[in-house]
């Protein structure tokens, strides 16, 4: 039975970790959810058709109240971007808007996420040129000869080094004839 050596399966599984986070930074979930402009937020608030919403630095994501969703045909969900000052907040607590704030990690999470697949690839490449190089040639050493010079005085081989060995002698008469 053929083991799969420890190199293969870091390698393999450095590969399914990148694809992982290269498709995990790419489906943004965000975008199901459409984006209204902050004045039409604004006055779904104070016509009181907003249920609840979460604030996070700029950005204001909140759903609808069910009612007024199948009325107008819109989606339950929204998101928009606008200035979070005391006024919202008022206007939030009078039309009886639960809301919360997010703390945003989006800098430190956003700064890993970059960083990892870099340095995945910086990895593999890594191991793919020591693979490349541990073959009987290596892989940058273009235009080096491993050519000896050969010397007259060094492996020659003459007829009284094989003159003894009976199956040269009968070789040799048997071609003569």
């Amino acid at each position: 039975m053929n083991k799969v050596p420890l190199r293969s399966f870091l390698f393999g599984a450095m590969i399914l970790v990148l694809l992982g986070v290269i498709v995990n930074i790419f489906s943004d979930t965000s975008r199901d959810t459409p984006v209204i402009k902050f004045s039409e937020f604004r006055e779904a608030v104070a016509k009181g058709h907003v249920q609840s919403v979460e604030i996070s630095d700029l950005d204001i994501t909140g759903k609808y109240d069910e009612a007024y969703a199948k009325e107008s045909k819109k989606r339950p969900a929204f998101r928009t971007t606008g200035p979070v000052g005391e006024d919202l907040q008022d206007l939030l607590t009078a039309k009886d808007v639960a809301f919360s704030f997010q703390k945003s990690d989006e800098d430190g999470w956003q700064q890993i996420l970059w960083w990892v697949p870099v340095m995945l690839i910086i990895v593999v490449l890594f191991f793919m040129m020591r693979q490349f190089q541990s073959g009987s040639g290596k892989a940058m050493t273009f235009g080096k000869s491993r050519a000896k010079l050969l010397n007259e005085n060094n492996n020659k081989v003459t007829f009284n080094d094989i003159a003894g060995i009976d199956e040269a002698k009968d070789g040799a008469l048997k071609e003569d004839r």
